[in-house]
This record gives structure tokens, C-alpha cells and sequence, in this order.
């Protein structure tokens, strides 16, 4: 999910994202991730059933369990990646939501979770289009329709904000839609 993190980079504050990220790897992640799960009914919920593979792995690293590394290790940490990763974006969203809404606690929690949801989506059925949640053989041809959706979706609305940006300020709309662009396609 590292790459989501560059994707949230187009949509959250780049200087709010940056301070928060560098502010949860402190020894307030603690805090942070307290608060993040205390307010946020969808990303307590993203965890419980945020692919179970993951959060059985998640489970297993423990002293109790398993000496040897297997597939629900690397399973564990990637959901470990995931919460150090969406918790920051969520947080810096939150953030921003609250200058955007004049301090409204629960529109800034709205506007983090849509936030984290369309930039990290889980794979859970809320952040899947119809196509990608059928069952049988669809999900060997759709495998990589979400990541390649979500990097159009950003492109288009990324456009759509240059193209507004480029009326007051065509050179800085350029180089600000060259910045997401890099962002959204060539850093993942």
C-alpha cells in the first residue's frame, strides 16, 4: 500500500500528509492510531473484515505463534503496512476536513474516509465496482481493473482541477498536474 500512499499525495494536502506521516512514525502513534480508531467507524471496520487472510496473518505475530515464516507472515505484514500507511492519510485528511468544514468533527470524518477510500481502497465489498466482487473465473481477468481504475479516476480529477487552475495560472497548473501525474503513474 506504499504505492496509495502517493496516490493520497494527489488528494490530501501534500504538506499536511507529509507532517502527519513523519509525526505518526513518533512516539505518538499510539495517540494517533487511537484516535483514528476511536472516530472512524470504517477504518475500525477495515481491520475486522479488511481480507481475512490478512488478518489472520496479522494475528499469528505473536510470541505465541509461528517460529517459522509462511504465508500468513507476509500476510501479517501487509496489513501491518496498510494501517502505517492509511492511518497517517487518514489523519492528515481529518486535518484538512476540519479547515475545509469550519471544524465539523463529523464532516471531517466523512471526508477522511472517503479520502482513504478512494486512494487505499481495502478490497472490501464497499470499495469494489460490481465487476471486481463477482465470484468464479471474473476475478482472473479483473485482477488489476481496481489499481488501474483508481489510477484513472485520480487522472481525471486531477485534469479536471488543472484544467479550473490553468484559468488564473497556466504554467503552475502544468507543473502542479506534471507533479500528480508522477505521483499517480510513475512513482507506483
Amino acid at each position: 500500500n506504499f504505492t496509495g500512499i502517493a496516490s493520497a499525495y494527489t488528494r490530501i494536502d501534500p504538506t499536511l500528509l507529509s507532517k502527519e506521516i513523519a509525526s505518526f512514525y513518533s512516539p505518538a502513534m499510539v495517540r494517533k492510531t487511537k484516535f483514528v480508531l476511536e472516530n472512524s467507524e470504517y477504518m475500525r471496520s477495515r481491520f475486522d473484515t479488511y481480507e481475512r487472510d490478512l488478518m489472520v496473518g496479522h494475528k499469528d505475530l505473536t510470541i505465541n505463534g509461528k517460529i517459522m515464516p509462511d504465508t500468513s507472515v507476509m500476510l501479517g505484514l501487509m496489513s501491518m503496512v496498510d494501517r502505517g500507511t492509511t492511518f497517517p492519510a487518514w489523519n492528515a485528511a481529518y486535518r484538512e476536513g476540519m479547515g475545509k468544514f469550519d471544524n465539523d468533527h463529523n464532516k471531517s470524518i466523512e471526508y477522511a474516509d472517503h479520502l482513504v477510500r478512494q486512494t487505499m481502497g481495502s478490497g472490501r465489498a464497499l470499495d469494489l465496482p460490481t465487476i471486481l466482487s463477482r465470484k468464479g473465473l471474473m476475478p482472473v481477468f479483473t485482477m488489476f481493473h481496481s489499481y488501474f481504475n483508481q489510477q484513472l479516476q485520480l487522472l481525471v480529477v486531477s485534469g479536471a482541477i488543472s484544467k479550473a487552475e490553468a484559468k488564473t495560472n497556466p504554467t503552475l497548473a502544468t507543473s502542479k498536474f506534471a507533479a500528480r501525474y508522477m505521483a499517480i503513474v510513475v512513482v507506483p
